[in-house]
């Protein structure tokens, strides 16, 4: 065996399924070429170092694709840069890597574990592929939530709610839209407006969007669904019907609901869900995508993709957003304010006794030190003082965690002055950096 035969053979030592005769033949070529067995040593060290310490296989089909997709890769511009032993590490490591996704996610243990993992492998790259071709998208999708609440927020019970998506690369600016709330990510800022109550500047980091982030890039579905199964241990199941490929995603909900079930099936991800995803054959492309969540042994349908355009023009005039005459951008990109010790030293309870109390006497100064958005809206809506003024405290509850919220939920009663009662849980955190309480939702 020669150097050059060698090298393309080498990936199968690291292989349990080799056969003993190649790597015999294999082990016996390093042993009086110094050279490849440096290398050798060198790629298997590397992978020690990121190799899972559970059994895993992939078929020799597709460990023999990504060796030489990346082996004829190497003389391309963008991998000169790499040195060959790097190439053939990343080789192998793909291999490790895309059998340790995939292998414990397909869902039927009888399955051809070959036929479905080329299936994955096959969508997966074709899909990435179309990505870097995207310029543009537009989609249409409904939604069982509420007017004007968080993008994220699910409700079996209510109808149906039209949502709209628009994205533009190069440079990357994208719009999501609803009746009642309105983001819009300009590739500097972005913008939350909330019809006629608020209207905020904030930071391209913030997550407004949550699990619908999932479609400015559909293209990469594959790539979003492979991270989030590696917590979830969702079952995968790929189909092909006439002109199509299925991915079937089954997944537990995600978050803590031991102590409280508050928060199971309020968003896609904290309910048992089954999502159904269908790309076209000829374009790669995600062309139909439903949702799926199960309560009470029934299943619901909550997200539904109804239209969806590639590549269209998009005027500049939708990445806007006009605000009513009044209205100015707030901008929450500055620190947040620092808290004083007394704030910090309460507990949740304490914090939400605190804002019904600045609530009832119109306090804002105080109210604005935890709550600065609602506190912002009703300082300026006459009809709000009103509401809320000399409101009285039945109870406040002790407060519970629940799902993947990072705060925490404070049972409270509290009795408007015309006599009418409120019973919810009020929603308060305080992991930032400066440990500074702030109230979430829940009024």
């Amino acid at each position: 065996m020669n150097c050059d035969t060698f090298n393309k053979k080498m990936y199968c030592l690291f292989d349990e399924q080799i056969s003993l005769t190649e790597k015999e033949e294999l082990m016996s070529h390093i042993e009086s070429c110094s050279k490849c067995k440096q290398e050798y040593d060198e790629i298997n060290t590397m992978l020690r170092k990121i190799k899972p310490t559970m059994q895993i296989q992939a078929s020799i089909n597709l460990k023999s694709s990504i060796m030489n997709e990346i082996k004829n890769s190497e003389n391309k511009s963008r991998f000169t840069l790499l040195k060959s032993k790097w190439s053939k590490v990343a080789a192998v490591a793909s291999v490790i890597l895309f059998a340790l996704f995939f292998v414990p996610l397909l869902n039927s243990k009888k399955a051809d574990f070959s036929t479905d993992a080329s299936a994955a492998e096959a969508l997966l790259s074709k899909s990435i592929t179309s990505l870097q071709q995207l310029k543009s998208l537009y989609a249409e999708f409904k939604i069982r939530t509420l007017d004007g609440d968080n993008f994220e927020l699910i409700d079996v019970n209510s109808d149906f709610v039209k949502h709209y998506l628009w994205k533009k690369s190069n440079p990357e600016k994208w719009k999501i839209q609803k009746p009642g709330r309105t983001v819009l990510n300009d590739g500097v800022n972005q913008y939350l407006y909330v019809n006629n109550k608020l209207s905020l500047k904030l930071p391209l980091t913030t997550n407004l969007i949550d699990w619908l982030k999932i479609l400015l890039n559909p293209n990469q579905i594959m790539e979003a669904e492979k991270k989030m199964a590696q917590t979830q241990k969702a079952d995968y199941k790929i189909e092909k019907k006439d002109n199509t490929t299925v991915l079937t995603i089954k997944a537990k909900a995600l978050g803590n609901y031991q102590n409280s079930d508050y928060m199971l099936n309020s968003s896609v991800i904290e309910s048992n869900n089954t999502r159904v995803y269908s790309f076209d054959d000829v374009t790669n492309r995600l062309i139909s995508m439903q949702v799926f969540i199960e309560k009470d042994n029934k299943s619901y349908l909550i997200f539904d993709l109804t239209d969806i355009k590639y590549d269209e023009d998009i005027s500049e005039n939708v990445f806007t957003i006009n605000l009513p005459s009044g209205m100015v951008w707030k901008d929450k990109t500055e620190p947040e304010p620092i808290q004083s010790e007394e704030f910090k030293n309460m507990n949740s309870e304490g914090i939400a006794k605190m804002f019904f109390e600045s609530l009832s006497n119109l306090d804002f100064k105080t109210m604005s030190m935890v709550a600065p958005e609602i506190s912002d809206i009703i300082s300026k809506n006459e009809d709000s003082k009103n509401e809320f003024k000399n409101l009285k405290i039945i109870s406040i509850g002790k407060s519970f965690k629940s799902g993947l919220y990072p705060g925490e939920f404070v049972p409270y009663e509290i009795k408007f002055k015309n006599g009418e009662t409120k019973k919810m849980n009020l929603a308060v955190r305080n992991d930032n950096k400066n440990k500074a309480w702030k109230v979430d939702g829940g009024i």
